[in-house]
């Protein structure tokens, strides 16, 4: 007799539609469902950040192909009368600004007297790259992202000197793009020092 008022009871609570297993039952598939959500957008793979921007080209054939000027100022290399094509400039070291166009003509005046003067007469493109962890990185960067016609430019007018230079307590890399009057040998050249570029390079103001 207790045995079957037991099962009567127990059949009568299921049968209600407010009984504990009608209750469990919907939350029981609300947990099973949360979880499973939780699951799927943790097994979601994070988004990707976005790579390094690619570095801006030089194409010296959008450069002219004629030498320098006649008049002063006139810029040599290795002695040899070039004129100054384009600028690629950008700060060493893991972050800072390029120098900005309104002392570009001094960093250049820093690397070699006189050279802000050829910058103004020769009117180069200039163009900034983000910073650069190291001046010989940013040398093998340009020759990568400039590249001269020819074996690396020999027996053109093209030539590329690159390298470190300093204004006000900062660091800069620098390239210059020369071309000159006539083919010659000269191709690339590395500075490591800011003291070399003058050994290299030298404005003739007469």
């Amino acid at each position: 007799m207790h045995y079957l008022r037991g099962k009567l009871a127990i059949s009568s609570l299921l049968a209600q539609g407010d009984s504990p297993w009608s209750l469990a039952l919907p939350a029981a598939v609300g947990l099973v469902v949360i979880l499973l959500l939780a699951w799927f957008f943790l097994r979601r793979k994070k988004p990707q950040k976005p790579g390094p921007e690619p570095l801006p080209r030089v194409d010296v054939n959008q450069l002219g192909q004629h030498g320098p000027r006649s008049e002063p100022p006139v810029l040599e290399c290795q002695g040899v009368p070039v004129r100054l094509a384009a600028v690629i400039v950008a700060a060493v070291g893991r972050q800072g600004p390029p120098p900005s166009q309104t002392i570009l003509r001094e960093v250049l005046e820093e690397i070699v007297p006189g050279l802000g003067a050829v910058l103004e007469q020769d009117r180069p493109q200039v163009v900034t790259w983000p910073a650069q962890l190291s001046p010989r990185g940013f040398a093998q960067a340009v020759f990568a992202h400039t590249p001269l016609p020819g074996e690396g430019g020999k027996g053109t007018i093209w030539c590329i000197a690159a390298g470190r230079c300093e204004h006000e307590g900062r660091h800069y890399a620098a390239a210059l793009v020369l071309a000159a009057a006539s083919p010659n040998s000269m191709t690339h050249f590395v500075l490591e020092q800011p003291h070399q570029w003058q050994s290299l390079l030298r404005v003739r103001q007469s």
